[in-house]
């Protein structure tokens, strides 16, 4: 066990607060997620109803949809008809909250971030679709298609570069002949 000196450095780094607040909120989000995961496929409203048990129908308290405590602190089980809860639910909100908390030790604080933050969400939400049902719906990939383009047009112009680096012509020019 390391003395408390040796720790207090890390304690003090200024990267954790950050961090912390972007594993939560990538917590939160995978929590929606979740609901994404669930009614897109069966094309029902992301929106409305709230969260319900799939079993009872009983409406989840905001108290009982803190991600990942609350499936710990239920043992996996609806509170109102003890029904078990998927091991999914808490693994997405898990596996997004690890992403963005990677995501955000790779870029830091800058414009790739977001993007960043996007593909990954994104991305858990088609693996997981696609190995429940085994597909990928087109109002999740068309969107995320046209965010693709939009980046790979817009980041290198706002950096002052060409849209088509000299990396990407090679390619383009061979097909021309």
């Amino acid at each position: 066990m390391q003395p408390l000196e040796t720790l207090y450095p890390l304690l003090i780094d200024p990267i954790w607060l950050p961090a912390t607040i972007v594993f939560v909120f990538g917590a939160a989000v995978g929590s929606f997620l979740n609901v994404v995961i669930h009614r897109v496929p069966n094309e029902q409203s992301i929106v409305f109803p709230n969260s319900a048990c799939p079993k009872c129908s009983a409406s989840i308290k905001a108290y009982d949809n803190i991600p990942v405590l609350s499936w710990l602190i239920l043992g996996g089980k609806c509170r109102n008809c003890k029904a078990p809860i998927s091991v999914r639910y808490p693994a997405v909100e898990l596996l997004n909250a690890l992403l963005w908390l990677g995501a955000f030790l790779i870029f830091g604080l800058n414009a790739f971030l977001p993007v960043a933050l996007v593909f990954v969400t994104v991305t858990v939400v088609l693996v997981f679709i696609d190995a429940e049902h085994m597909i990928l719906p087109n109002v999740i990939t068309y969107p995320f298609l046209a965010f693709a383009i939009i980046v790979r047009i817009a980041f290198p112009l706002m950096a002052g570069n060409s849209f088509f680096p000299d990396t990407l012509a090679y390619p383009l020019t061979g097909l021309a002949g």
